[in-house]
């Protein structure tokens, strides 16, 4: 039945892994890394053996591909530096210290480092030039506690 990659070239499979490999750089899809990866071994396998029968170049392609995933998916740690917050950076700031800029009530402008970014005192008030603590976030509009004055 897959008889057409008995005598196949090992370059056959380079190509897969490139054109695999060129999908994943156009769609940032992380699933075809790893296919394109599995491809390439089994193009290095067939140049490592030659009579290696098509059925066999397949499933190894599927084993390695299938493989190769699930330890992608469960072994290797996921990304916390920030790309999941890549459309809210707000959620980057949580944590960080900011200086009020403005203060109007409970709503100002603060600055942390260098952007100013609208903000809501969610406790108490802030005066200019004070320091306050990023809480949360609604949008691009900052929740911040002010310091506990001393």
């Amino acid at each position: 039945m897959f008889e057409f990659l008995d005598h196949a070239h090992p370059l056959i499979w380079v190509a897969v892994a490139l054109l695999l490999g060129t999908l994943f750089l156009a769609t940032a899809i992380e699933l075809l890394l790893w296919p394109a990866c599995a491809a390439l071994a089994v193009g290095l396998l067939l140049y490592a053996f030659p009579e290696l029968a098509g059925a066999h170049q397949l499933l190894l392609f599927v084993l390695l591909s299938v493989c190769s995933v699930f330890v992608a998916r469960y072994l290797l740690p996921h990304r916390t530096d920030g790309s999941a917050s890549l459309n809210a950076p707000g959620n980057r700031m949580i944590g960080r210290q900011a200086k009020v800029v403005e203060a109007n009530g409970f709503e100002g402008q603060v600055t942390i480092d260098s952007v100013h970014w609208h903000a809501k005192w969610r406790e108490g008030r802030a005066v200019e030039g004070e320091s306050v603590t990023v809480v949360g976030h609604e949008g691009t509009t900052l929740i911040v506690r002010a310091q506990p004055r001393q």
